[in-house]
């Protein structure tokens, strides 16, 4: 099984510089390791915007939060630990609107 890039990834300005012309601004999406995942930069065409790099930087979070409600569903079951999981539970929720924050770039 395939599987992405590490996270977290992180939006990025980036400020390039093409041999006889003046700067040019892009946006960039990195994984925890540096390396590129994405990137937009204005003199190449692209339909990459801000605002979807930020949702495309996101998607680790979102993924990790999505299995975790999964994965706490299942647990719920065979457990009668209710303050551990209540305690579990408000751990995933931080992390889930920590996710979608990132995601709407805030």
């Amino acid at each position: 099984m395939k599987t992405h890039s590490p996270a977290p990834w992180i939006v990025r300005k980036m400020e390039l510089y093409e041999e006889g012309s003046s700067k040019q601004n892009g946006i960039e999406v990195t994984d925890a390791e540096g390396n590129a995942v994405c990137c937009n930069q204005t003199y190449y065409p692209t339909s990459l915007k801000p605002e979807n790099a930020h949702i495309i930087a996101a998607a680790p979070e979102l993924l990790e939060a999505v299995e975790a409600f999964i994965n706490y569903d299942a647990n719920a079951l065979y457990t009668d630990d209710h303050v551990k999981l209540m305690l579990d539970y408000a751990e995933m929720l931080s992390k889930a609107k920590a996710a979608i924050k990132k995601a709407k770039g805030e």
